[in-house]
């Protein structure tokens, strides 16, 4: 049976997916839409979300999170990232400590190259107590770039905009697998074993003595496994992240 935490009055949102917002959206039944004031339709072939009631489209899809997430557990179902069988396309739930950020615009990776920029990247602070776990989305969908209370990097950099070293490896890491990686593009999913790789490198470092990295901070959200391995180690996409209670 999904799990399902309780859910607070208003979420402290850090990272909304509207990419993924865009395609769930239409998905929800016609009276939830009319209610949430949302509009879908096709044109051109290309979705288009329209809100009748809110001019900021991404207001309107904030609203419209809980009804997605309760269409997501009740279509779909997700599950914890422990649980044993999850496969690609698995939705899961997490609520844990993660340390977090993106590429530094203007480092440069192996052989030159720029290091992968315009993701953000979040591992999972519980290793190797848990199996390696990674989210990665676009830079584009933090809301939230406030710093996290705690120690981190000197330079007053916001959260989302610092340098984070493992960042850096991690790009090394994707060029060196031919054919299955660019710059600014994930590994396929037929690189399994070389993406997840890359994922327990990002959590494998000593992260409290490593430069760029924040204090954990615990958050909680949903995403979809993009590849996850025998040994449980995963990395997924988030529709959304939130700050959560300890």
């Amino acid at each position: 049976m999904p799990l399902r935490r309780a859910r607070p009055a208003m979420r402290d949102l850090l990272y909304l997916s509207e990419s993924k917002m865009g395609v769930l959206v239409p998905q929800l039944p016609g009276r939830v839409r009319d209610r949430l004031g949302l509009e879908a339709g096709l044109n051109a072939g290309v979705l288009s979300l329209k809100a009748s009631m809110a001019s900021d489209s991404r207001t309107s899809l904030i609203g419209a999170l809980d009804a997605v997430v309760k269409m997501i557990e009740r279509k779909y179902g997700h599950r914890r990232r422990t649980e044993p069988g999850l496969a690609v396309g698995h939705w899961i739930e997490f609520d844990e400590e993660f340390r977090f950020g993106s590429a530094w615009p203007g480092g440069d990776g192996a052989r030159g190259h720029p290091v992968v920029e315009g993701l953000v990247y979040f591992a999972a602070a519980q290793y190797p107590e848990q199996p390696p776990f990674v989210l990665v989305g676009s830079s584009a969908h933090l809301l939230d770039r406030r710093r996290p209370t705690g120690d981190g990097p000197p330079d007053g950099q916001q959260v989302g905009h610092f340098y984070v070293e493992a960042i850096r490896a991690y790009a090394r890491a994707l060029q060196e697998i031919p054919g299955h990686a660019g710059v600014g593009h994930l590994p396929a999913l037929g690189a399994t074993d070389r993406a997840l790789s890359a994922v327990t490198l990002l959590c494998e470092l000593e992260a409290p003595h490593t430069e760029g990295w924040t204090p954990p901070v615990r958050l909680a959200g949903v995403a979809r496994i993009l590849a996850v391995n025998d040994s449980r180690s995963i990395l997924a996409t988030p529709l959304y992240i939130e700050y959560a209670s300890r």
